[in-house]
């Protein structure tokens, strides 16, 4: 008798059937004498065993599967794999596996799991990387899938080429050499010098007295020695006044015109914390109020910072073609704003506790040091170029036309969001960018550099496409997800991720996903390998009424099964963290593409040792789901002890292998893989070899001969005669999909399928119920392995 039965995930599929041979009435021994009484008392227990008193539904096949005939027209050569499930970031055991060539129609037939109602079909290339990927409704008997997404035209037309970069004044401009550390000699005191001329020298220190402060007067160059607090204001005419305070020295200016220099020797410090905004912005009582904003105004006028220098102040503003030049010092502030061709150009540091702002046209900031701000936003043509290391705590915002962003360092934010009409508002990352929290593109340009051993990176935490997009990655550049790359749609196809280079760019997500059907999401174009544990199931707007697809992709594009596994390497740098990248083998990638597990079917048999054993294990075999029309036979348990071989066929029968015990390396007497007797590693007995593209592979002529100890013969295979019977052989396909992927977990010695399998009983009454309950086993009643 052998009992147990096994279960695996997947897909499954249960057949039973019994040919019972007629007797010869000229043989004077009928070696199938006894089996068909044995079988009325099989049958009789199994009703009241096994049923429960149930009837057994007559269309009952006891087999967990069916048979479908699928037609796919692929777009790409390579191996066809049928899924039970999506195979980005699923580990799903295929169906069926053919080698296809593209436009080249193949039929064949599957047998899926019976509760299964939606299939995926996909093409992969060598490196197990998917060409395609298509589920499809798999509930008729016949099935077509098309793998060729439609020409999207309109989207062709709207695709734009790489935009320039745009140009910056990257050039520092110089540090003044006219103006001394020290007081020069030719200045005169102000305190003493009261007929103040166009264009003179004057200096001021500690003891100076703001009574005498001149005023309308052009051109002055003002020295400052010592710790001084300038009130009053100054010349807005002319080339306006120039202060140059001196090595160490302070300067607290009281008010700030426009038209005004500053220039800070080493360690100098100039402080406007305080100051009024003299062009009334802010304030038009001058009485003395702090003023929220400083306003330096007007072309020809900057300021200039050397080593060691500081500014002071607190909303400062920068404005009409103002230069700041911070060579070496550090500007501290609340707010910085810089709009309308002003430029502030950062070689050391600078930090915004609030906001920092770009506004107008070339409002610009080239930061070549160490920039901090609580916010970042640009917009209506102004310019951000990051050379060294920028960091917001909040939100970087680029929006409205022509507004332009570039990194060129390292670049870190809380959020990020390019919105622009059309695509307009553009930023370019040539280095390393990381966004702890989202990452907003809402009608934007962002573009990726590429490079030989690394290209530019964009790592954050979650990723939002919004509408109309165009995304450009050069080679070997990544984009890294942490979370979720959600797609929120686009109007056509021509908008979407691109990779421009000549080596493959990597999209890493943890998912991409969608937040509802039935609208077009994202389009993936050129080289482009997208990285993902989940990508939304394909599927079309409005379908049949529409051609347009949920997702579109180029031929080119090729989906990794995992988010770590796209088969790119990309060398760890400063502007990227690099991907898959194993410095033994540069050229390979690290880690490779998961191999799919197996998908067997399972033909679990009852040989009629005892008529009151309903366990199914005394002899269970599997097959494999074919590859190129070849499966293996494997002999998985012998839990009778009665002398038992495999067979193969139905005219022209075979023996597959030897007698089960012995192929097991065990006597007769012995059980195998029922938690009884022995436990041994499962056995290869065959190849099935030639299988047709109509092959059912659930009801194959797979047997049992079972010789007893009088040398009575008992034959078990599957029969359409049996249908609707108390069975002797089940067929039950594996775990579809998951970490216990082909396999099932037969009983354990003696114990009833119905204990191990409590839902089995109504699946025999309804053949349309419980039809995965086989994946659902009650725990220490099955030989899990």
């Amino acid at each position: 008798m052998m009992k147990k039965m096994y279960l695996m995930k997947g897909m499954a599929v249960i057949a039973c059937g019994l040919v019972v041979a007629s007797c010869n009435k000229a043989d004077t021994f009928n070696p199938y004498a006894d089996q068909e009484a044995k079988e009325q008392e099989f049958k009789n227990n199994f009703e009241s065993n096994v049923m429960g008193g149930r009837s057994i539904d007559a269309n009952q096949t006891w087999s967990t599967a069916k048979a479908v005939q699928v037609t796919v027209n692929p777009r790409q050569s390579g191996t066809l794999k049928i899924y039970t499930e999506n195979p980005i970031g699923n580990l799903v055991a295929p169906l069926y596996t053919a080698n296809v060539t593209a436009g080249s129609k193949t039929t064949f037939t599957i047998a899926k799991p019976a509760d299964i109602t939606t299939l995926y079909a996909a093409v992969l290339d060598n490196n197990s990387s998917i060409l395609d990927v298509m589920p499809f409704a798999a509930t008729a008997e016949k099935v077509s899938v098309d793998l060729n997404l439609p020409n999207v035209s309109a989207a062709n037309a709207q695709r734009r080429a790489l935009p320039q970069a745009p140009t910056f004044r990257d050039d520092a401009p110089a540090m003044p050499t006219k103006y001394s550390n020290t007081v020069p000699a030719n200045a005169k005191y102000a305190k003493d010098y009261q007929n103040y001329q166009k264009g003179d020298v004057i200096y001021v220190n500690t003891a100076y007295s703001s009574l005498n402060n001149p005023q309308n007067i052009e051109d002055l160059t003002i020295y400052v020695d010592g710790n001084v607090t300038y009130y009053g204001q100054t010349n807005q005419n002319g080339n306006g006044t120039t202060f140059c305070v001196t090595q160490n020295s302070t300067l607290k200016l009281g008010a700030v015109s426009e038209r005004l220099t500053v220039y800070l020797a080493p360690g100098a410090t100039l402080d406007v914390s305080e100051a009024l905004d003299w062009q009334g912005l802010s304030y038009t009582d001058w009485t003395g109020a702090k003023a929220t904003t400083l306003t330096f105004t007007k072309e020809n006028a900057a300021l200039y910072m050397s080593a060691g220098s500081k500014v002071i102040g607190g909303n400062l503003y920068f404005k009409d073609g103002y230069t700041v030049l911070n060579e070496g010092g550090t500007i501290e502030t609340t707010n910085l704003h810089v709009e309308n061709g002003a430029i502030l150009y950062n070689k050391n540091v600078v930090k915004a506790s609030a906001a920092i702002e770009l506004r107008n046209t070339k409002g610009e900031i080239v930061n070549d040091g160490e920039l901090t701000g609580a916010s970042m936003d640009l917009d209506a043509g102004a310019y951000f170029h990051n050379l060294g290391t920028t960091r917001i705590s909040g939100h970087t915002k680029l929006t409205n036309t022509n507004s332009r962003w570039m990194n060129d360092g390292k670049f870190y934010s809380k959020t990020f969001e390019v919105t622009g009409g059309n695509g307009n508002a553009i930023a370019f990352n040539n280095c390393y960018m990381e966004v702890e929290g989202q990452f907003h593109m809402n009608e934007g340009y962002f573009v990726m550099n590429g490079g030989e051993e690394a290209g530019a990176s964009v790592v954050c935490g979650s990723f939002y496409w919004h509408s109309n997009n165009y995304f450009k990655m050069g080679s070997k550049s990544l984009l890294k997800v942490k979370g979720d790359l959600l797609a929120e749609g686009a109007n056509s196809g021509g908008y979407g991720f691109y990779g421009e280079g000549d080596e493959y760019a990597v999209i890493q997500a943890n998912a991409i996903t969608i937040n509802k059907e039935e609208q077009f999401r994202i389009a993936y174009f050129k080289n482009l390998f997208v990285a993902t544990d989940n990508h939304f199931a394909q599927g079309y707007k409005d379908a049949p009424n529409t051609n347009q697809p949920y997702y579109y992709y180029d031929t080119t594009v090729k989906f990794s099964k995992t988010q770590d596994t796209a088969p790119v390497s990309i060398k760890p740098g400063d502007c990227n963290p690099g991907y898959n990248y194993n410095p033994s083998t540069p050229e390979e990638p690290k880690e490779p593409e998961p191999e799919d597990p197996v998908m067997y079917y399972y033909y679990a048999f009852e040989d009629l040792g005892t008529t009151d054993d309903f366990d199914f294990n005394d002899v269970v075999v599997r097959v494999s789901a074919p590859v190129n029309g070849t499966s293996t036979v494997q002999l998985m348990a012998a839990g009778g002890t009665m002398a038992t071989v495999v067979t193969y066929g139905t005219e022209n029968v075979r023996n597959l292998g030897n007698e089960v015990h012995a192929q097991f390396g065990v006597e007769v007497s012995t059980m195998v893989n029922t938690d009884r007797g022995a436990t041994k590693e499962f056995v290869n007995i065959g190849t099935i070899e030639g299988l047709s593209s109509t092959t059912d592979m659930s009801n194959l002529p797979i047997g049992i001969t079972v010789t007893g100890n009088n040398g009575q013969l008992t034959r078990v295979t599957r029969s359409v005669e049996n249908n609707g019977k108390a069975p002797l052989v089940i067929v039950v396909s594996g775990y579809p999909s998951g970490e216990n992927a082909g396999k099932w977990f037969w009983t354990k010695e003696r114990v009833n399928i119905s204990t191990g399998y409590t839902q089995f009983g109504a699946w025999g009454a309804n053949a349309s119920s419980n039809n995965d309950w086989y994946q659902n086993y009650a725990e220490g009643q099955v030989h899990t392995w």
